[in-house]
């Protein structure tokens, strides 16, 4: 199995606790181990602006995204209401709404876990991905900023082979949807 590499936009949604939470299970990252209550629930700001969200990025109608958010969260008298089988943080949950709905794009597919099981990089790491996830590395997961030089770079990146059996998108695609966010940060996911 394969994890979707995508790059992402960071928008005013995505605040550093956004980050924390989403990342705080990722190894390498800085947020990784930094969650450490699994208890803490969004705010009834946090559960509106999901409503607006999905309603604005699925065509949702303003009372099914109310229903299907606000109202999952608080009731009438204030009370968090939501129930959590999982048990994982609301404001992880939270955090996961948060990047889906980012601008996105899918870049390919990737392998890290078989990658670092089997000792083997090159069958479960397309070239393209290795370098796109080295250009993106900022460290301090606040988003690498766009410029054209970093537009170049990824173009670039598209001349190393891929001699995995994982799909990667076309350099054109990808160019073009850095292009459209030039001057603005930009992450990769892989999930």
């Amino acid at each position: 199995m394969a994890a979707a590499f995508t790059i992402h936009i960071r928008n005013q949604y995505v605040t550093e606790q956004v980050m924390e939470e989403f990342f705080s299970n990722s190894i390498g990252s800085p947020y990784y181990g930094r969650r450490d209550d699994r208890n803490r629930y969004p705010t009834r700001e946090q559960c509106r602006l999901i409503g607006d969200l999905w309603k604005n990025g699925y065509g949702w109608s303003s009372d099914e995204a109310r229903v299907a958010n606000e109202d999952a969260c608080w009731d009438a008298n204030g009370n968090f209401v939501r129930d959590n089988p999982l048990g994982i943080s609301w404001l992880l949950e939270y955090s996961f709404s948060i990047m889906s709905l980012t601008p996105n794009l899918y870049v390919g597919e990737v392998s890290w876990l078989k990658a670092a099981h089997m000792e083997d990089h090159d069958t479960y790491i397309p070239g393209p991905i290795e370098r796109l996830s080295e250009l993106f590395d900022d460290k301090g997961a606040y988003g690498v900023l766009i410029t054209d030089d970093l537009i170049a770079e990824v173009a670039n990146a598209f001349d190393i082979p891929n001699i995995t059996r994982y799909a990667v998108e076309s350099a054109s695609d990808v160019v073009a949807f850095l292009e459209q966010h030039k001057g603005e940060r930009a992450f990769t996911i892989s999930w």
